[in-house]
């Protein structure tokens, strides 16, 4: 493990959908306990049983952060700390409140703030415009410089800023007062 002859804390990515393959539970807990560096995951595998067990068996300091926005509330149940997603580009302030609420104890209201953001987590990612080619549309149309997507995944369906656009629109998100008016 590269990892293992350096002391910069490392998080270990498990995005099968990326990659064609989940990191086997066992292998994660024998990197978590063997390399002092390796302090947690990001989690995309789509498995919270798994995931359950990996908290459960893992060094009381490995944190697991959810790497699947839709995710991220289920996972804040059986104890991951937070997020490192895709949505968050755009909805981080939405993110914050529903972990405050969360651990306040306001399961109710975390899942309101949840729900708000559902179409958020749907447009991140679709059929025939994979991620990251939407949170690219999003951001060009929010104002910031991040180009077009680059080979294989170049092509963007017509009207996706337009999409974004609508998303946001009437969202409640807090992004939305921040649309330029262009």
């Amino acid at each position: 493990v590269a990892a293992a002859g350096d002391d910069v804390p490392t998080l270990i990515y498990d995005i099968p959908a990326r990659t064609g393959r989940k990191v086997d539970t066992e292998n994660l807990l024998t990197l978590a306990y063997d390399v002092d560096n390796i302090v947690g995951i990001k989690d995309a595998a789509g498995d919270p049983g798994e995931t359950a067990v990996l908290i459960s068996q893992a060094p009381e300091n490995f944190e697991v952060y959810s790497g699947d926005d839709g995710l991220t509330l289920p996972l804040l149940s059986i104890g991951a700390v937070g997020a490192i997603g895709v949505a968050t580009h755009w909805t981080g302030q939405e993110h914050v409140q529903m972990f405050d609420a969360f651990a306040a104890g306001d399961v109710v209201k975390a899942r309101q703030i949840n729900a708000m953001m559902l179409p958020s987590f749907g447009f991140e990612s679709m059929l025939d415009a994979p991620n990251p080619v939407p949170t690219k549309a999003m951001l060009r149309m929010l104002g910031h410089n991040v180009g077009h997507g680059r080979s294989p995944m170049h092509m963007e369906p017509p009207g996706l800023e337009a999409a974004a656009r609508a998303l946001i629109e009437g969202s409640g998100l807090a992004i939305e007062a921040s649309l330029p008016t262009n």
